[in-house]
């Protein structure tokens, strides 16, 4: 819970009870003999539940994952780079490893973050992933013009500092989509979800 919503959810108790007191009740009739349950199912039926964002989270496991998922091009950037001269034919096993090693990175960020999310207890880990599925394409293509315009802008030298820059700035983005990802996931639901969700 965002601690904006927390704030709300208590002034809100604090008015119950003050009510409720006004009227000679005594403050379990308000918060029950669980007041713990009770504020969680005030949150949850306002949809204040799993609004933190948890980028602390969410960032590393997903930027964890896509680098868990391209570590398998690892190997073939070496031998690219290497200053004796070795080709790998044919190009298509070449795309082929590029594309198996995208579908992996993809995987393994969006299990990461829900598995993550979920361990943490986390009620919108589900919700998160979607997200995390849904945007991971278009931030990929971004933070891969991110970083081709990087490369360009630094020569496409094979200088560590390139690397170093590219690498820095494809985090970014992909950070970025992470976050957007989580922020969608934890705006607050529609008055109509509630009463949905309720019946």
């Amino acid at each position: 819970m965002r601690p904006s919503d927390r704030r709300a959810l208590l002034a809100e108790l604090s008015d119950e009870l003050a009510a409720a007191g006004a009227d000679g009740l005594t403050p379990s009739a308000i918060v029950g003999d669980d007041s713990e349950d009770t504020l969680r199912a005030w949150a949850d039926e306002r949809g204040l539940s799993g609004r933190a964002l948890r980028l602390g989270i969410v960032v590393p496991v997903g930027l964890l994952g896509v680098a868990g998922g391209f570590a398998l091009l690892l190997p073939i950037l070496v031998i690219g780079f290497s200053p004796d001269t070795v080709t790998i034919e044919p190009m298509e096993l070449i795309f082929g490893l590029y594309a198996m090693t995208g579908l992996l990175a993809y995987l393994l960020a969006v299990t990461g973050t829900f598995a993550a999310l979920r361990q943490a207890g986390d009620p919108r880990s589900g919700s998160t992933a979607r997200w995390l599925a849904a945007t991971l394409p278009a931030g990929a293509a971004v933070a891969t013009a991110v970083g081709v315009g990087v490369a360009r802008i630094l020569g496409f030298t094979t200088e560590p500092e390139t690397f170093v820059a590219v690498i820095a700035a494809v985090c970014v983005v992909l950070a970025a989509t992470a976050a957007v990802a989580r922020y969608l996931a934890t705006r607050p639901r529609a008055a109509s979800e509630f009463s949905t969700a309720a019946a």
